[in-house]
């Protein structure tokens, strides 16, 4: 008896998933040309196709969004940056907490400790950045009466079509509230990254150009 197309259909999954492992393990390369050992598997697929990707222990949103983890450990392995993490979600706009009592500017507290979340009952505002820098060289904006010598944030894109209104809001409300900058990064057809400012730190109405 033939196989039917269940089995056809899970094999094409299974080559995607390889050829996507092969794919990042190609590009998964050190300044010095070693291979770093970082291991990645694909999951389902998510939102616009992604790909939900392990990498090093650490699961990411999408294959592309586990590259870009990588990018940034060759960065700081060549002296590029300092530090890179994932960072937890920052506070936007709120109205306090109606569970844990916890003041506008304050994060919300469970049996005595820092929630990496809010309380539902918050009715808060977050924005999750993808990635925390810490630049090794001081940088800021020529205008303002001291440079910033400490972290700003990336947020990994794919598409511009991930930038949504919804996005665009929150973006308007990361200007108002969080001093630190915001960046976009995209990986480009040749394999380079570029980093576009979308909230630089300094005024209230982000570039989104």
């Amino acid at each position: 008896m033939p196989p039917g197309r269940r089995f056809y259909r899970t094999l094409r999954k299974l080559e995607a998933q390889a050829a996507a492992e092969e794919r990042l393990s190609k590009r998964l390369t050190a300044i010095d040309g070693t291979p770093i050992n970082l291991p990645a598997s694909g999951g389902r697929r998510q939102k616009y196709h992604a790909q939900k990707t392990v990498l090093n222990g650490e699961t990411y949103d999408s294959l592309g969004e586990a590259e870009c983890a990588a990018w940034l450990e060759q960065r700081r392995q060549a002296g590029d940056i300092v530090h890179w993490w994932r960072p937890v979600p920052r506070l936007l706009a709120d109205r306090g907490c109606r569970g844990c009592g916890a003041e506008v500017n304050e994060p919300c507290t469970s049996r005595g400790k820092v929630m990496k979340g809010y309380h539902r009952v918050r009715h808060a505002t977050t924005y999750k950045p993808d990635f925390g820098v810490i630049p090794s060289e001081p940088f800021g904006n020529p205008k303002a009466l001291k440079p910033i010598h400490g972290t700003y944030y990336i947020d990994y894109k794919g598409s511009h079509v991930t930038e949504t209104e919804a996005w665009r809001l929150k973006m308007h409300l990361w200007a108002k509230w969080v001093p630190h900058e915001l960046r976009v990064v995209t990986r480009q057809r040749d394999g380079h990254y570029t980093e576009r400012v979308v909230c630089d730190g300094w005024h209230e109405s982000p570039t989104l150009a």
